[in-house]
């Protein structure tokens, strides 16, 4: 006779045929569900956590575009200032001589302006009709002159290989000028199209900027004084200084360099009528539109010039070349020393490397204002050096010379030369057999 066994949560049956029964699963531990409960609080504060990063860099570049947005409506103002400012410096001499004529201040200006935008469509009335007629001839011509050039480049590729200079086939200049050229080419009428339709802009952004050329030529004194009026006592002296260098300098600078471009632009027109150059005034306009650019203007309207001369002939080419060096000279021993130099005063290195960091910062924009923004800027160094040597003349004061420091120092910068004493003068002095010797004895 079999006997159960009953023990707490399992029942077992001893005996033949006894049958165990397996204890009873436990309810879980109130360790392991607060276990569980801590791993999905953490796996949702990750997630949370990453949907608050994705969100915030979402709305930082949200932020960035706007504020670039901004950005460049405030860049586009500072521009329209720019350019107003321009127009006002240019416009300012002819307000200034018709108010010592005794006409009144709204009128005399409005008349400036009225000169300014006179000379302007002027200009644009007799250089816009034969410049849009040669631009478009040389569209037309455009594929006939890159497959001369073409031809040309070819045959001189033939002569230097005949005396043994190979200087590559098919995928050379000529190759490089037959696919982007007539690429170059073909897409003429779409830029002539997108250029029509930029007039409408420009008009509206010529009208903003003689808007504000006009409040600047009216306003302009009381808006100095205002603006002077709210800086500190201290500082009014050199705000008002500041005003009046800048009017100065750029204003000198932009009458000086639009004189140049208008003289250089005419010279190289006729110079070019002369030769024969083929499209001579687009050779004149793009010299005098170049020569905004300094230092490197000039080359860059010869190269144009140039580059047409060669559709005609190796001769017209180089006689280009002769006509722009002159045009050079004129500009850099003539015209500039009286005109621009009093407005520029640079050292031509720093006006190139200035030139180079205005180019690399704002491009063509920083090619324009880089060397008067520069030479501003010496204006207020010499004026910061001159008032501290006013107030402290004991810092600039010339000192006595220590003889033997001057010549420890001498001795110490002596050891690193090649030779202690110029071989020249030891060979003028001992002869050649006379220098070897001393030299490796």
């Amino acid at each position: 006779m079999a006997t159960t066994t009953r023990t707490p949560g399992r029942a077992r049956r001893s005996g033949r045929g006894a049958v165990d029964v397996q204890p009873e699963t436990a309810p879980a531990a109130p360790a392991d569900n607060a276990q569980q409960a801590a791993e999905l609080s953490t796996s949702a504060w990750r997630w949370i956590r990453a949907a608050a990063i994705a969100l915030t860099l979402f709305l930082a570049w949200q932020l960035l575009l706007v504020v670039q947005g901004w950005v460049g409506a405030l860049l586009t103002i500072v521009l329209f200032v720019v350019f107003g400012a321009v127009v006002t410096f240019v416009a300012q001499p002819i307000v200034a001589l018709l108010e010592r004529a005794r006409i009144p201040h709204v009128p005399a200006v409005l008349a400036g302006l009225l000169c300014v935008v006179a000379a302007v469509a002027g200009l644009l009335y007799l250089v816009a009709g034969p410049l849009a007629r040669e631009v478009t001839s040389l569209a037309g011509q455009a594929p006939a002159l890159i497959s001369d050039v073409q031809q040309r480049i070819a045959g001189i590729q033939q002569t230097l290989n005949a005396h043994g200079i190979t200087v590559g086939t098919g995928g050379g200049l000529g190759g490089l000028l037959g696919a982007k050229g007539a690429s170059v080419a073909s897409h003429v009428g779409e830029i002539v199209i997108a250029g029509v339709t930029g007039v409408v802009t420009v008009l509206i952004d010529t009208v903003i900027v003689l808007v504000i050329a006009f409040w600047l030529l009216n306003d302009g004194p009381a808006l100095r004084r205002g603006f002077i009026g709210m800086l500190p006592g201290r500082a009014r002296d050199h705000a008002d200084f500041a005003i009046d260098a800048v009017r100065v300098v750029i204003g000198g600078y932009v009458r000086a360099q639009l004189f140049l471009a208008c003289v250089i632009g005419v010279l190289a027109w006729v110079g070019c009528t002369v030769i024969g150059v083929p499209f001579p005034i687009v050779v004149g306009a793009a010299a005098g539109v170049f020569e905004l650019v300094p230092l490197l203007g000039p080359f860059l309207g010869g190269a144009v010039g140039v580059a047409l001369a060669l559709t005609h002939g190796p001769a017209t080419a180089v006689e280009t070349v002769v006509l722009f060096v002159v045009i050079h000279v004129i500009e850099g021993y003539i015209l500039a020393p009286r005109i621009q130099a009093r407005f520029v005063r640079l050292h031509p290195l720093v006006a190139f490397l200035s030139l180079v960091a205005g180019i690399e910062v704002a491009g063509l924009l920083g090619a324009l204002f880089a060397v008067p923004v520069t030479s501003l800027g010496a204006v207020f160094l010499r004026a910061s050096v001159g008032d501290w040597r006013a107030s402290r003349p004991d810092l600039f004061a010339p000192q006595a010379r220590d003889a033997g420091l001057e010549q420890r120092r001498r001795r110490l910068l002596g050891q690193f030369r090649l030779f202690r004493r110029p071989p020249v003068e030891l060979v003028v002095r001992h002869g050649p057999i006379g220098w070897l010797r001393r030299r490796f004895s």
